[in-house]
């Protein structure tokens, strides 16, 4: 991804304690991060797992993440 891309592009997030995915524009993440900081808040527990050019990319991995992590936990389950 150039540079140009990079102002346009969408960060993809998942978080441990609730168990959900979240998908920011990266200048949107960014500004939350800062103002979070600045309050002296430790922020969230929100982890980057992706960065992608479209909100369309970011869906596909999106979907494709999920399906995979349905797919490990039904084997967890049988295996159990």
């Amino acid at each position: 991804m150039n540079m140009h891309n990079f102002e346009n592009a969408v960060v993809t997030e998942w978080s441990p304690s609730q168990k959900c995915f979240h998908v920011f524009s990266v200048k949107d993440m960014i500004e939350h991060n800062q103002r979070a900081f600045l309050r002296g808040h430790g922020g969230t527990d929100f982890i980057p797992i992706g960065i992608f050019e479209s909100d369309e990319k970011a869906d596909v991995f999106l979907k494709d993440a999920h399906d995979h992590r349905r797919k490990m936990e039904s084997c967890s389950e049988v295996m159990a």
